[in-house]
């Protein structure tokens, strides 16, 4: 069978725009919004909607420290959020499940950041200036962190990147979740205003 030279130009010119748009995002940076926002419209469905269970993982481990991103003071102890719910989420500005899953936390945050509750954002293997860029393009005014000699007690280690913690007033880990999901639903700010309750 004879392939015309017409038609493998026309493939050819195809592929090569394929491949433009892709080097395009890639060295633009744009990749990961691009497939933040693809996940994003998996979380639209609810097929990725954090648990509403309490389930006890652990006592947490309090002896690190932080240094927050808009240095209004050296070092935070996580000791400070003893005694309060804590939101602990890892994530990082070149992972595209964190950036997806990003506006539920926000929309959380802003409803439910209060004198019981915290929200611990920790950005990870990410430099200031990059981290500040990204936080001021997305408007997001949550506190975010990092940590302080890169030192993290081993109940928080994890394979994955975004990881999300629940701790209780009580120092009590009581959800963890590895990966990507939806936090901004009626069932999870009632699992948060439960806990504080308590």
């Amino acid at each position: 069978m004879k392939i015309s030279k017409t038609r493998i130009l026309k493939e050819l010119k195809e592929w090569g725009i394929f491949i433009g748009i892709f080097l395009i995002l890639y060295f633009t940076g744009l990749y990961k919004e691009v497939a933040g926002g693809l996940q994003r419209v998996v979380l639209a469905t609810g097929l990725r909607n954090a648990s509403s269970q309490a389930t006890e993982v652990g006592n947490a481990d309090f002896s690190f420290a932080l240094q927050p991103l808009d240095n209004s003071a050296q070092v935070t102890p996580f000791e400070a959020f003893r005694g309060k719910v804590i939101f602990l989420n890892f994530w990082a500005t070149w992972c595209p499940p964190c950036i997806a899953e990003m506006p539920s936390i926000h929309a959380l945050y802003e409803k439910l950041n209060t004198e019981d509750i915290v929200f611990v954002m920790v950005a990870t293997n990410d430099k200031k200036e990059s981290v500040q860029k990204f936080i001021e393009r997305k408007s997001y005014n949550f506190p975010i962190y990092f940590l302080k000699d890169n030192y993290l007690p081993s109940v928080f280690h994890s394979t994955a990147i975004p990881t999300t913690f629940v701790i209780d007033k009580q120092g009590k880990i009581v959800f963890k979740h590895e990966g990507i999901a939806n936090y901004d639903t009626e069932k999870f700010e009632q699992l948060l205003k439960e806990l504080a309750q308590k």
